[in-house]
């Protein structure tokens, strides 16, 4: 911070800060701040985030488009800092429990399940690959059946998903599908699942938007903040079975 301040910037952009106190400190710098990915709604900071909601959503309606009933999300967890002694230290991160709501909220009024889900915990120390392995069997053994499809909350898991299906004899997406929340890939790299994607070149331009309004006076110092949500959409990569297509795998 004391850099920050030291450097007398006209304006600032922040990118993947998820301290509000931080972000507090920068806003009393008072000079036009944007937050970009991590909503600031609720504060008097101007913000653009992707929207896991929507995604979530989306990638539920999708996933009942293609005949799929029973689903299973498998969430990451976060080690929670400021949890008070003798309470769990260990959280859903906040961007997994939104896209995780998305889905479940897509569901509502189907007659999908949504299972109970996995958390994905790869801590220091610990196995994640291994746990997830155990996770998985103890919850198709309390199911007696497989999910037809997995969604993770990133890329990632997704791929440690995928090599645990591999493992185990189970094919991709022809007896468990995987569909997953992601940024497009770099130019020339391949994207490995499908899913629903987010474009950091939008969100690029939507927070020099909101700075340039600011650095131009159009809205000034004392104008409400604007949260913006960018919404995702579906990149098909061949890792969800459309189950109701005459031609599926």
């Amino acid at each position: 911070m004391k850099q920050v301040q030291a450097a007398n910037f006209d304006a600032l952009i922040t990118n993947g800060i998820w301290s509000v106190d931080y972000l507090c400190e920068l806003q009393k710098l008072g000079v036009p701040l944007v937050s970009c990915d991590k909503s600031t709604r609720g504060m008097s900071i101007d913000s653009v985030s992707f929207s896991g909601a929507q995604a979530g959503e989306a990638a539920a309606k999708l996933l009942l488009r293609y005949g799929h009933k029973d689903i299973l999300f498998v969430t990451g967890m976060r080690r929670d800092f400021g949890a008070p002694a003798g309470a769990d230290p260990v959280i859903e991160d906040e961007t997994s429990a939104e896209r995780r709501t998305g889905v479940q909220q897509g569901l509502v009024g189907s007659d999908a399940d949504l299972w109970p889900y996995i958390p994905w915990t790869a801590a220091p120390g610990q196995d994640g690959p291994k746990l997830l392995a155990a996770r998985f069997e103890r919850i198709i053994s309390d199911m007696q059946r497989l999910p037809t499809a997995m969604v993770t909350v990133d890329a990632g898991i997704a791929l440690a998903v995928k090599t645990m299906l591999e493992s185990m004899g189970l094919g991709v997406p022809h007896d468990v599908s995987i569909l997953t929340f992601a940024a497009p890939p770099a130019k020339g790299a391949p994207a490995r699942f499908s899913g629903m994607c987010y474009d950091w070149h939008e969100m690029a331009q939507e927070a020099w938007r909101l700075l340039k309004e600011r650095l131009d006076g159009l809205r000034p110092a004392n104008a409400p903040a604007v949260n913006i949500e960018l919404s995702a959409t579906y990149l098909d990569q061949g890792t969800v079975r459309n189950l109701r297509s005459a031609n599926s795998i």
